[in-house]
């Protein structure tokens, strides 16, 4: 039997996954996650998609992103994940797949899924326990998103669903966070 075929339509946003083939790790330095956010750049201008959320966890990967009709989510992650996997093995002088099969994508379908999308993203590094609080976590957009970094690729522009004026959306964003956090202490403590 064959693998179903993959949704994929311009002008929906998709939360991306990749993984490490076998779970390897696939980010060994910051140089190979410098240089897979300089791709995701590149081809964010070539390729013509919107980058909502990132997070470059030590064996995966997550986008969240928004297709136009220039690019399929196949051509865009390929062109990154080729690319990054070429360069990588190349530095490495290694052969073979970095990557796991097939990436995994689902359509964030409304305005609250995004939401919850980048948020999940965004908690990922803490929630994995790699780092106490998820905006220390320099390898995701969350940082751009608080004012702490900019990565001028992402594109944070439905953070106007937290207030008007700059500071409101941040500091409404930070509690949005802290709402999904305080919920996973209170269900992992039985409250």
């Amino acid at each position: 039997m064959g693998r179903k075929p993959r949704i994929d339509i311009a002008g929906y946003c998709y939360h991306i996954t990749a993984r490490g083939n076998y779970r390897q790790n696939i980010f060994l330095e910051d140089k190979d996650k410098k240089l897979y956010l300089n791709l995701l750049a590149h081809y964010r201008d070539e390729l013509g998609f919107t980058i909502y959320a990132f997070c470059l966890m030590n064996n995966h990967v997550h986008l969240l992103i928004k297709r136009t009709d220039r690019a399929s989510l196949a051509e865009i992650v390929k062109s990154i994940n080729g690319r990054y996997s070429k360069e990588f093995n190349k530095r490495r002088k290694k052969q073979g797949h970095l990557f796991q099969g097939r990436f995994y994508s689902v359509i964030v379908e409304n305005e609250i899924y995004l939401l919850e999308a980048t948020r999940y993203i965004h908690l990922n590094p803490a929630r994995a326990g790699i780092i106490g609080k998820a905006e220390d976590y320099v390898w995701s957009s969350l940082r751009t998103y608080l004012g702490i970094d900019n990565f001028p690729f992402v594109d944070k522009s439905y953070l106007k669903y937290f207030g008007k004026r700059p500071s409101t959306m941040v500091e409404k964003y930070r509690i949005y966070l802290d709402e999904a956090v305080d919920a996973e202490k209170n269900l992992l403590s039985g409250s």
